[in-house]
C-alpha cells in the first residue's frame, strides 16, 4: 500500500523571533507522529512573529514604524492599553494568541526575569545554583543572568519559585534593581504614601519609594499599592512602559 501524505498540523513556536534573533516554529503530522521544523525571521516593522508570550527584544524604531498590534481582550479606551500596545510593539512580551493578550492573568517570576533578560540582549552567565531551575528550562539563561547580576534572588537560598506569581513589592525590587544595573536616571525615593504602607516588607521599601517617587508604580483608586497581591500581565506592561522611559 503507498504510504499515506503527511497531515501537518498548524505548527507550535518553540523559538519566539526577536528582533534580534530567528525563531523556530515545529510542525507535527497527525498521520505518522514525524515533526518538521521552520525558521521564523527575526521581527520587523512587517513582521511580529506568532504571539506565545514569549519576550523579545525591544527596538529603537520611531512609535511611527512600529507595527500595530490589537488584542481583542484590550479596549482601546482601557488604563492600560498604552502598556499593552508598548509591550506588544517593542516585543517586551506578545499575546498569549495572535489576538488575546489575557491582561489580567498574573505574571510570573520566571516570566519577568525572561522580560529583562531579553530586554539586555540575551547576555550569557553562569548557571544559577537553583534546584527549581532546570538547565533545559526556557527561562534558565535569564534567571542566571539575573541572579549573576543581583537583579534577582531567590525566595529561599536553593529555590526560585519560577513559576509563582510575581507580588506588586517583588516588582517593584526587580525593576529597581534593573534600574540600577543599566545606571536609568532616576529621582531618589520618597516616603511611602499608600494607605497600607505598612504591609510593605522591609526588602521593598526601598524599591517602592523609588519607583513611587519615579511613577513607575502608582497606587489604585483606594490609595493602596496592595504590596503582596499578585501582579497582572497588564499591569507588568504598564510598569515596563514607565520603566523604559527613564533609559531617554
Amino acid at each position: 500500500l503507498p504510504l499515506a501524505p503527511h497531515s501537518w498540523d498548524a505548527g507550535v513556536v518553540t523559538v519566539q523571533p526577536t528582533y534580534v534573533s530567528t525563531g523556530v516554529r515545529v510542525y507535527t503530522c497527525s498521520v505518522c507522529k514525524q515533526t518538521r521544523s521552520e525558521v521564523i525571521e527575526k521581527l520587523s516593522s512587517t513582521n511580529t512573529g506568532t504571539n506565545t508570550g514569549t519576550p523579545a527584544v525591544p527596538s529603537q524604531r520611531p512609535d511611527s514604524e512600529l507595527p500595530r498590534q490589537r488584542f481583542n481582550d484590550v479596549p482601546q479606551n482601557i488604563w492600560f492599553a498604552s502598556g499593552v500596545q508598548f509591550a506588544a510593539e517593542q516585543g517586551l512580551f506578545t499575546g498569549v494568541s495572535a489576538n488575546e493578550f489575557a491582561p489580567y492573568d498574573p505574571m510570573t517570576r520566571a516570566m519577568l526575569v525572561t522580560v529583562l533578560w531579553r530586554h539586555e540582549g540575551e547576555p550569557a552567565a553562569a548557571a544559577a545554583a537553583f534546584t527549581d531551575v532546570p538547565a533545559d528550562a526556557w527561562y534558565a539563561k535569564a534567571v542566571a543572568w539575573a541572579a549573576a547580576n543581583g537583579i534577582v534572588k531567590g525566595v529561599t537560598e536553593t529555590e526560585f519559585a519560577p513559576d509563582a506569581p510575581i507580588s506588586r513589592e517583588q516588582l517593584a525590587t526587580l525593576i529597581y534593581r534593573y534600574a540600577n544595573y543599566k545606571k536609568y536616571a532616576a529621582k531618589d525615593g520618597d516616603k511611602l504614601n499608600f494607605t497600607d504602607a505598612d504591609r510593605v516588607s522591609a526588602y521593598a521599601v526601598p524599591a517602592l519609594s523609588w519607583a513611587m517617587a519615579n511613577g513607575v508604580v502608582t497606587g489604585r483608586d483606594d490609595g493602596s499599592v496592595d504590596p503582596q497581591g499578585g501582579a497582572t500581565r497588564a499591569e507588568t506592561a504598564i510598569v515596563m512602559m514607565r520603566l523604559l522611559a527613564l533609559a531617554k
